[in-house]
């Protein structure tokens, strides 16, 4: 039950179960229908006029912190679905950048330098209700990006209490590279089984809950510790590989993303370089894909880097060497690529270190502008070194070698073309000179 004095405090109200109790009302108060259309709170008809939105449900004003309302959320009393029903998207309400009860646990949440996250309102009003101060809920949805970065400004870290079942161990894995992106550190806790915030902490009481909150894992170690355990059979371990591997690649830090891969192998039992190889597969190939870069260059080594494209060795040198990036920022490597995405890519990784000097490679991607540049920096940073420290070299050799050619190349196709005889003569001369050079060596 929900005392008067909460629902005086935060303004709660109750959506009769009619399809035109709130269009009565306002019309009683003369109150225009095309603002409440506005508003969400009513739906037009298709054959003309209109019927409420919410119908049945607690309903839950969304404040900002200046204490204004900026939307709505229903809860139904009984087990109906959908169990959380929000107003829709408006000029001042998006629900992916809103935490409902910031307004009035910003504080308490600066005080304790951190910040619990519940799912529903209900969740909300039980921990207040025990004592838990610091506490804030989603929408019904999932956790974004903009919700984890306004509670940083408020905390140092933030624990996230999940249902037990297996749609809220998916919604911790989603969540793992959202606190990780954003510089707060996320954890997670699991009630047990049949629990949500509100039935346990009104079971229970408030010291449990405190306990749960206290002993919260990492995000990290809570996926581990539900997927990846000693009684896993090798079929079970792979599926959970397949699953995490694609959100470790959402990572941008690189060595958070390097101890996360070396944690997973250590756990499933899988050799490192293996995890390497499959989280390269695991992140999707972004789009405009040209045949210049399926054309392989031939490297050294045991023919490993000859399995890779121009593009990729390029990006992966830059990456892993960067005592070489001065040389290959030299040459002419515009030439070497026509897919304007590695042109990007490449470009900003320049013009950052011209500015910069030497700089974290996973910094670089806030500096892309587009999103098939950010896709193929992050398939580019998750990769390990193709070349090994004795062939780097002859790698950057290669390269410099093939821009000469591909320069020495667009020369005679623009001497032919120009009818310049003489200047076709001396290319062809320098071309043969450089093949007996290379025949004496």
């Amino acid at each position: 039950s929900i005392s008067k004095e909460t629902i005086s405090e935060f303004s709660l109200g109750y959506a009769p179960d009619e399809w035109d109790g709130l269009i009565g009302f306002l019309m009683h108060g003369h109150v225009g229908l095309d603002k409440a259309e506005q508003a969400g709170l009513i739906i037009p008809k298709k054959n003309g006029g209109y019927y409420d939105r919410f119908r049945g449900r607690i309903i839950f004003p969304i404040f900002d912190l200046r204490q204004k309302v900026v939307g709505f959320g229903g809860r139904v009393l009984d087990g109906s679905l959908p169990k959380y029903l929000n107003t829709p998207e408006t000029s001042i309400f998006h629900k992916g950048e809103f935490l409902y009860g910031l307004h009035a646990s910003f504080n308490s949440i600066r005080e304790k330098h951190r910040a619990i996250i519940v799912e529903g309102y209900m969740d909300w009003l039980a921990l207040r209700k025990h004592g838990v101060m610091e506490v804030v809920a989603t929408l019904g949805t999932a956790l974004t990006a903009k919700q984890v970065r306004k509670l940083k400004g408020y905390a140092r870290e933030a624990v996230v209490v999940f249902d037990s079942d297996e749609a809220g161990k998916a919604a911790a894995l989603k969540s793992l590279p959202i606190f990780s992106n954003e510089g707060l550190s996320g954890r997670a806790v699991v009630l047990p089984d049949g629990h949500d915030p509100d039935s346990f902490v009104n079971k229970s009481g408030f010291k449990p809950l405190l306990d749960l909150l206290d002993q919260a894992s990492s995000m990290f170690d809570f996926y581990l510790e539900q997927k990846l355990t000693p009684k896993n059979s090798d079929e079970e371990k792979v599926r959970a590989l397949k699953e995490i591997l694609p959100t470790i690649s959402e990572i941008r830090d690189f060595t958070l993303r390097s101890l996360y891969v070396r944690r997973v192998s250590e756990r499933a039992g899988v050799k490192e370089e293996i995890v390497w190889s499959e989280l390269k597969r695991s992140v999707a190939s972004p789009p405009g894909k040209t045949v210049e870069r399926n054309l392989k260059m031939g490297l050294p080594s045991s023919g490993v880097a000859k399995r890779y494209h121009n593009d990729v060795v390029f990006l992966n040198l830059l990456i892993h060497y960067p005592h070489i990036v001065p040389r290959l920022a030299g040459c002419e490597w515009r030439i070497l690529f026509s897919d304007p995405v590695i042109v990007e890519v490449v470009g900003a990784f320049f013009e950052k270190y011209h500015k910069e000097g030497r700089f974290s490679p996973d910094e670089l991607a806030e500096d892309l502008n587009s999103e098939a540049a950010r896709k193929q920096f992050m398939e580019a940073l998750v990769q390990p070194a193709i070349c090994s420290d004795d062939e780097v070299e002859l790698c950057v050799v290669t390269f410099e070698e093939r821009v000469h050619e591909m320069r020495r190349k667009a020369s005679v196709r623009s001497a032919g073309e120009r009818g310049d005889i003489e200047g076709l003569n001396e290319l062809l001369k320098a071309k043969i000179a450089k093949s007996a050079r290379g025949l004496r060596t």
